[in-house]
């Protein structure tokens, strides 16, 4: 069978992401599946989305899993209220790169914005509007 000939299904996919993270990491498979295991554990919401994700995201992610469970703390301790595992996994870089001292200054800042919504769930399922700043000029402009 030709490459042209492959379906790639979701766990076609996700073998091929595994292989290469764990290759990134100079892990074995296995032992990546058991730090993916880490992570689905913190994060339900993850274990069906983690196919959507670039590979080099989920070496990242599996790089550092108390990294990852510490930033997770942080962020449940930012949105109480929110879903955090479907809000990162609508924005992974919650948990990888943003400044989480500057979510939680946006969250503030949203909460003053927006006094009549509750943000944790505002945030969790729309959390570009973290940008406060591109989301303001949006307000204006409605």
């Amino acid at each position: 069978m030709s490459e042209r000939n492959i379906m790639w299904d979701d766990e076609l996919k996700l073998r091929l992401i595994k292989r290469v993270a764990s290759q990134e990491l100079k892990i074995t498979e296995a032992e990546l599946e058991e730090r993916i295991q880490q992570l689905t554990n913190l994060l339900p919401d993850l274990a069906n989305r983690l196919v959507n994700f670039p590979a080099m995201r989920v070496a990242q992610l599996a790089a550092n899993t108390d990294k990852v469970a510490a930033r997770l703390l942080r962020l449940r301790q930012i949105f109480p209220k929110a879903n955090a595992s479907a809000m990162v996994g609508n924005r992974l870089s919650l948990l990888l790169d943003d400044d989480l001292d500057q979510t939680e200054a946006a969250a503030d800042r949203l909460r003053a914005l927006l006094p009549q919504l509750l943000i944790d769930r505002f945030v969790e399922a729309f959390p570009t509007v973290l940008d406060v700043e591109d989301f303001e000029r949006a307000l204006q402009v409605c």
